[in-house]
């Protein structure tokens, strides 16, 4: 692919091809949780044996080159950065639609993408936030700030509005918490948790949260 050229280069890859499988398995997963030994039973499935080792410095290669961005899991607990199963953000996600064409059962993960980008824009370190066995989307830090975000595609019956509150309902604290959707309806305010509609997010100039 020719967008790899310029990370082929500065980081003097020896394996284009392994550097393109990586590329398209982290487009295919972006906002899963990432797991080192996962994309080698994938490569191997291709036909490929690496090492994990390996695996980790192609995709620290591909961070260099700001083609993916990282968020690594937060325990909220326990108040420390996790070093593994984190996940993995597009710089543009045109890339993905390059490549892998349009699909809609993916919309969620291509929202929370969406997101992802705007807090970066907006200055904040961003986390995959774990609060014991619950996942929340985002931990945004800036300076004393602090925020928890959920992004779904739409709350469409109380099964899904329970599963995106629920983990920011855990939180025992007063900093902003809310979930992100792409509904039409009033912003509203349940249990501290604030309900706003992803494009008046990105549009919200003030950045009031």
């Amino acid at each position: 692919m020719v967008l790899l050229k310029d990370v082929i280069q500065k980081s003097n890859i020896r394996n284009p091809e392994l550097l393109k499988l990586i590329s398209i398995y982290l487009m295919d997963n972006i906002g899963q949780i990432f797991s080192g030994k996962n994309i080698s039973d994938y490569l191997k499935n291709q036909g490929r044996s690496v090492g994990i080792e390996t695996i980790y410095n192609h995709i620290e290669a591909l961070i260099e080159g700001m083609v993916i961005y990282p968020a690594k899991r937060y325990d909220i607990k326990g108040k420390k950065v996790m070093q593994r199963l984190e996940k993995y953000y597009l710089a543009d996600l045109g890339l993905r639609f390059t490549i892998l064409g349009h699909r809609k059962n993916d919309i969620t993960q291509l929202l929370e993408n969406i997101a992802y980008l705007e807090l970066l824009r907006r200055g904040y370190k961003i986390y995959v936030g774990k609060e014991q066995e619950k996942a929340i989307d985002f931990i945004g830090l800036k300076k004393n700030e602090k925020i928890y975000i959920q992004v779904t595609y739409i709350l469409s019956n109380e099964k899904v509005i329970n599963r995106e509150y629920k983990p920011l309902r855990r939180i025992d604290n007063n900093y902003p918490k809310l979930v992100l959707s792409l509904d039409k309806m009033p912003i509203s305010i349940q249990e501290g948790i604030r309900w706003m509609n992803l494009i008046d997010f990105l549009l919200d100039q003030d950045n009031s949260l």
